[in-house]
């Protein structure tokens, strides 16, 4: 079931149950309502590795772009990859980049909206049911901040993992706006392609590769740093160049 249908559903259940337990309707809206706080507090105990380095390997002898192949040249433009623009230099070195939380203004906005409703609950406990549909007519408002709160809990699990990849990033329109359809795929340790797709309303469209974060227990736990919302790739000087002799391209 998909993620937003669950939380919608315990939505309401909460809600039927403030409606119907007359002894319990205001602690359960009060609970419902600082559950985006209390995942925003959750996810500050996940601490990501800030400082990450990856060695980025690209050493063709020819490359086909638009149709015709082409024997590239050292600064030749190849892509994109999470926000930095690689050149055909760029895939024969090692490459540093630090993990940092950002859209501080979206975090506190959800905070805050948490802190409101749990006062609006307050206010009308005692006219439950003359307040009680403006929890109705918030309900989508209150479910996209759960999810967005969840999208950070998700963000910070995810880069602690200790699995790293470079995959392939593309965005294509859904028939669901405003959602994005997301592709992206991998190759893991083992050598098997791992990634997927899945809807999003946020995404740096102009990436084509994308830094890929997976559970090396679980490899189909994995997220793109491209589709991250919370946090972001900032990309370091270049850490150490590594020399390769003629002999090892061809």
């Amino acid at each position: 079931m998909d993620r937003s249908v669950r939380i919608f559903a315990l939505g309401v259940i909460g809600l039927c149950a403030a409606f119907l337990i007359q002894g319990v309707q205001s602690y359960v809206l009060a609970a419902m309502a600082l559950c985006p706080l209390v995942l925003l507090v959750v996810g500050q105990f996940y601490l990501p590795r800030s400082k990450r380095t990856i060695h980025v390997w690209f050493n063709p002898i020819v490359i086909e772009y638009e149709g015709e192949l082409i024997s590239p040249e050292q600064g030749m433009p190849l892509g994109r990859l999470s926000g930095k623009d690689l050149f055909y230099g760029s895939f024969r070195q090692w490459h540093e980049f630090e993990i940092v939380t950002h859209r501080f203004i979206l975090l506190s906005g959800i905070g805050l909206i948490s802190l409101g409703a749990v006062w609006l609950t307050w206010k009308i406990k005692d006219s439950l049911f003359g307040g009680i549909g403006y929890f109705y007519a918030m309900g989508f408002f209150w479910l996209l901040i759960v999810l967005l709160a969840m999208q950070w809990v998700w963000e910070r699990r995810m880069l602690r993992a200790e699995g790293i990849s470079m995959g392939s990033f593309s965005v294509q329109r859904n028939t669901r706006p405003p959602y994005w359809q997301i592709l992206y795929h991998f190759v893991d340790p083992e050598g098997q392609c791992r990634g997927g797709c899945f809807d999003s309303m946020y995404c740096d469209q102009a990436d084509d590769m994308t830094i890929i974060f997976y559970d090396e227990n679980n490899p189909d736990r994995s997220i793109p740093a491209s589709a991250l919302l919370f946090h972001r790739l900032v990309w370091k000087e270049q850490a150490r160049t590594t020399v390769i002799a003629e002999s090892d391209s061809l």
